[in-house]
């Protein structure tokens, strides 16, 4: 493994990426686009190319007066090499998604590995719409199941609302309508109501046993302390509490931009989804758990490979981290949508990418030595 982290690069069929660049794609958010990380790219290429004609032109110059002085032979200069091209942000999003699919078991682990004492349901439709090519149009709802702490333990893609969240619907709509034509409201032109108030009462006494099953079970404490905040002279204690699902909706306006763009192919979409679950669920665990700094990094494999060499040589861990479960097939995401629809999601090795142009990224992108060329 010591060995193995040194290459410095991903490979594909014709260029590389150095792999600082590929954590620069990870984090999906504003202001982190791979267009306008390509712009930062281009622009920090294009003042090393720079930074480097100068400094040759300058060593011309100092032989060009050597020539003058007769010290030294008539020599011609070779104007400076042109600046290699950069390649287009799909070719960055496109070695991204196959840094994640090379990872991908590693990552269905973490995420299956996370478990919770109170869970919550819920579905959103808009980040479905980004499913395209030959699935396009097949997925209706995109299901997330979270825990008390805010973490993700569950994300699928459906072809329809789940029987579920339909009926809870239902009875809302019952609700509703029986409101809006109780007691004036529920008159005719003749003054005679349309709901039988009594009855409807009674119907509702006989119900009210069903009340428990909905309210706070005893010895759950729903409100966890998170940290104070400063209030004139006075600490105050901040609470999260875990009724409602507030928090699922927040991350459905996150899970949208786990996906880049506005469209993206089932293996792309995918490996999307996946890492950004992956990267929620850790974020939430350190929010949860402590307030110290501590090394920030999202690879699991090179955490634990740091605290097995740690624990051989050191007798202790040096990152917080806890080994994930092996992972035992849960379908995620895309997977269990191509259940419903009986379709075969395709290995990411034939997967067919967007073509980026042709060009070099030697001295840009990629900085592959001679010992990683051979």
């Amino acid at each position: 493994m010591g060995h193995r982290v040194q290459f410095p690069c991903i490979l594909t069929s014709k260029l590389a990426c150095d792999l600082r660049v590929v954590t620069f794609m990870c984090q999906r958010g504003l202001g982190n686009i791979s267009s306008q990380i390509r712009r930062k790219l281009q622009e920090s290429h294009s003042e090393v190319w720079l930074k480097k004609t100068v400094q040759y032109l300058t060593d011309c110059t100092s032989l060009a007066m050597a020539v003058k002085k007769g010290l030294i032979n008539p020599v011609t200069f070779s104007p400076p090499p042109p600046m290699p091209t950069v390649p287009k942000h799909r070719w960055l999003m496109q070695v991204y998604a196959q840094d994640v699919l090379q990872r991908l078991t590693e990552i269905k682990a973490a995420v299956t590995s996370i478990y919770g004492r109170i869970l919550k349901m819920d579905s959103t439709k808009k980040v479905a719409r980004k499913l395209a090519g030959r699935s396009f149009g097949t997925a209706t709802w995109a299901t997330n199941v979270g825990n008390e702490h805010g973490q993700v333990i569950m994300s699928v893609l459906t072809a329809s609302e789940g029987e579920l969240h339909v009926a809870l619907r239902r009875l809302a709509l019952i609700r509703n309508l029986i409101q809006a034509f109780d007691w004036d409201n529920g008159r005719d032109t003749l003054g005679v109501p349309l709901i039988n108030s009594a009855r409807m009462s009674e119907i509702m006494a006989s119900q009210a046993k069903h009340v428990a099953c909905i309210q706070d079970p005893p010895g759950i404490h729903l409100y966890t302390r998170t940290g104070t905040i400063l209030k004139g002279e006075h600490h105050l204690p901040t609470y999260r509490c875990a009724r409602g699902s507030t928090f699922l909706e927040s991350f459905h306006f996150h899970l949208n931009r786990f996906i880049p763009g506005t469209l993206a192919s089932d293996v792309f979409f995918q490996a999307y989804l996946l890492d950004g679950l992956a990267r929620w669920n850790d974020d939430r665990a350190v929010a949860a758990t402590t307030d110290e700094q501590q090394p920030y990094s999202y690879n699991h494999l090179l955490r634990h490979a740091a605290n097995s060499l740690s624990g051989e040589v050191l007798g202790k861990e040096v990152v917080p981290y806890t080994e994930h479960r092996k992972y035992t097939g849960e379908l995620l995401g895309v997977e269990y949508l191509y259940l419903q629809t009986g379709e075969v999601l395709q290995d990411y090795r034939t997967a067919r990418l967007q073509p980026c142009g042709r060009g070099t990224i030697y001295e840009t992108l990629c900085v592959v030595s001679k010992r990683c060329a051979l």
